[in-house]
């Protein structure tokens, strides 16, 4: 296998690699198609393969592209997966599911949102129930999406933040913007004020493809937070004594303040136990970091900046869409080996534990 193939420069490329991948080794696959066109006009879809035999009481579901850009490096995983071979010979207890670009428009615009500026990983709240209020993001939302990006604005905007943090520390401004919030959608991490398509479609799924489950090992492939390609295994609520019997130590929450994350709201992992009422459900998203975590707020900023109030094909809008690019996918052959080092590493834990 040359790893070098599985990671693809454009969404095209990676969902063809990803059925190539699929169709070599007769997986069945179910594509659901995005209601949009990409950015080349091309169809987008959400690619479901199943592995294994349907009724299994075990099911371990691998997904990529819940966060768009961030499915370049779920993709190469899951497609390095099936030129590998790994799912070749799986026990009969044992179903694997690959959700290949979940919310595939963040995916082919190189965006972590979709297409309604939704964070679809703060989407899955009861919008029947009074919204959230996220009073701390109410208190940063004018210094993170200034007027400009340049002169009077940014500056006050940057002294703004360097005050923020020096009154309440680096954490509680990370925490006050990845939180999530649900009142200002023009600004980052917006949660919505109903359901996504992204998020409907992965309930369908897995309450259709999990219904005979027993248990199941949900593993989602994030990326922006953390060292240098190194990983943190996040989860969510009373699932970390399971993460952490299956994972070990890499397994951290931030219920718990054991991880490097903030306290979330919405989160796709936090909401499958109830999805999944019969199933011992361990979800954990698989956190790659990139660099380090003031520059991804800062090209996070940057890019909400851009497609807000910038010129997506002015000079200094392609020099944000590269910051932020490169802040969500390190296109090097390094980062490519270690990400996929230790991909491979917990799934291989995920089918041993579901095996036992």
């Amino acid at each position: 296998m040359n790893l070098s193939d599985c990671f693809s420069d454009t969404y095209r490329e990676a969902r063809n690699s990803f059925l190539r991948a699929c169709e070599a080794k007769s997986i069945h696959l179910e594509s659901h198609e995005h209601p949009l066109l990409g950015i080349d006009n091309e169809a987008m879809f959400a690619d479901v393969a199943e592995i294994g035999r349907p009724g299994a009481e075990d099911v371990i579901v691998l997904v990529s592209g819940t966060h768009g850009i961030e499915g370049y490096c779920g993709s190469g995983i899951q497609i390095g997966c099936l030129q590998m071979g790994l799912f070749d010979k799986l026990p009969g207890n044992i179903k694997v599911l690959l959700i290949h670009g979940l919310n595939p428009y963040g995916f082919s615009y190189y965006r972590r949102v979709n297409e309604d500026n939704i964070d679809v990983n703060r989407n899955f709240i009861d919008f029947d129930a009074p919204l959230p209020i996220n009073t701390a993001y109410a208190d940063v939302q004018a210094l993170v999406l200034p007027e400009g990006w340049d002169g009077e604005s940014r500056a006050a905007a940057e002294q703004g933040i360097k005050d923020y943090i020096a009154d309440k520390g680096a954490a509680a401004y990370q925490a006050a913007l990845t939180g999530g919030q649900y009142q200002y959608p023009e600004g980052l991490f917006f949660g919505g004020a109903q359901p996504s398509w992204s998020r409907r479609l992965v309930e369908d799924v897995l309450s259709m493809q999990c219904k005979a489950a027993q248990r199941v090992a949900i593993l989602d492939v994030h990326t922006g937070l953390g060292e240098y390609g190194e990983v943190e295994l996040i989860t969510f609520g009373d699932q970390l004594p399971r993460a952490q019997q299956c994972y070990g130590e890499a397994a951290t929450s931030p219920d718990a303040g054991s991880s490097s994350s903030a306290v979330l709201a919405g989160t796709f992992g936090g909401t499958m136990p109830e999805l999944l009422p019969h199933a011992e459900v361990t979800y954990v998203a698989l956190e790659y970091g990139t660099s380090p975590v003031l520059e991804v707020m800062e090209a996070l900023r940057a890019e909400n900046w851009l497609r807000q109030r910038g010129e997506l094909d002015s000079e200094l809008g392609e020099r944000i869409k590269e910051q932020f690019i490169h802040a969500f996918y390190p296109n090097e052959p390094q980062w490519h080996e270690m990400v996929w080092e230790r991909a491979v590493k917990y799934i291989n834990m995920a089918l041993l534990g579901m095996n036992r």
